[in-house]
């Protein structure tokens, strides 16, 4: 399974868990455990999604890190190619 398969799947999970808890009776116990329902089903897409942001922006972040020290080593060796 690749990573938009796995967004696809978790947002479909939500989904139907949100369908499940609007069919429940309406009661206090429903609620509450309707309500938590949706919000672990919609957590795994959630947090799903911002660790795929985070490995994106990790890795933007090393490359930038990176270029800056060539630039660093590039201008401090300069004056002794000339």
């Amino acid at each position: 399974m690749n990573e938009e398969d796995f967004k696809r799947r978790t947002k479909q999970l939500a989904l139907r868990v949100i369908r499940l808890v609007e069919a429940l009776p309406q009661s206090r116990t429903a609620d509450v455990i309707g309500k938590q329902l949706i919000r672990s089903a919609t957590s795994v897409g959630a947090n799903y999604r911002s660790a795929c942001r985070n490995t994106v922006q990790l890795s933007i972040s090393l490359f930038s890190l990176c270029s800056l020290r060539l630039c660093a080593t590039l201008r401090s060796a300069a004056p002794r190619l000339r």
